[in-house]
């Protein structure tokens, strides 16, 4: 299984929107710490040509995360990323992600597989007004696997997701339901 894309695609509807729509209503209470919380996830099973005639399979996952931060203070720009502004957003991936694969036939035999580096990314700033104030929306992160041999083998994985806010406040960490990659049933 190799790692080949990812990703983001994000929705923020920043609250004092939502105050303006209903003025009767008082805007969110947040805390500056962002929380996350897992939502249903796409899972696709595509087989394509590569550039040399070869069938190659393609397995995408596409996690959708809703969040919510009392100051609105999530995401960085590429420029920052890669290390112009702010020296501690440098290589900051603010989106984290650890792969499990499981191991065993107990519910628990799980066991991490790939380096966290390597399947986190960074999501661009969601307010960028730059106005400090709640925000809330749905992060989308997408997760492509090639089968490039064609072995199909089955893995069942599962992730644990957090983000970071321009603070470097932590979330808390979520888990997603289990995902079988190359399940063998697939036939391209």
């Amino acid at each position: 299984m190799n790692f080949a894309m990812k990703r983001f695609t994000s929705f923020a509807l920043p609250a004092s929107l939502l105050v303006m729509l209903a003025s009767c209503l008082e805007p969110p209470d947040f805390s500056n710490v962002p929380v996350i919380s897992p939502l249903p996830f796409e899972h696709t099973i595509l087989s394509t040509q590569d550039r040399l005639g070869n069938r190659v399979t393609r397995d995408s996952v596409v996690f959708q995360t809703a969040f919510q931060d009392g100051d609105g203070d999530l995401g960085i720009t590429a420029d920052e990323f890669a290390g112009k502004g702010d020296p501690r957003l440098k290589g900051l991936n603010n989106y984290v992600v650890r792969v499990l694969r499981k191991t065993g036939p107990g519910r628990n035999d799980y066991r991490e597989v790939f380096p966290t580096v390597s399947y986190s990314s960074f999501f661009p700033i969601l307010k960028p007004d730059g106005k400090r104030g709640p925000i809330e929306g749905t992060l989308r992160f997408s997760q492509t696997f090639y089968d490039i041999a064609n072995t199909r083998r089955k893995d069942t994985l599962k992730f644990q997701i957090k983000i970071l806010d321009r603070a470097l406040n932590e979330s808390n960490t979520i888990e997603t339901d289990t995902v079988i990659v190359f399940p063998p049933v697939y036939k391209p």
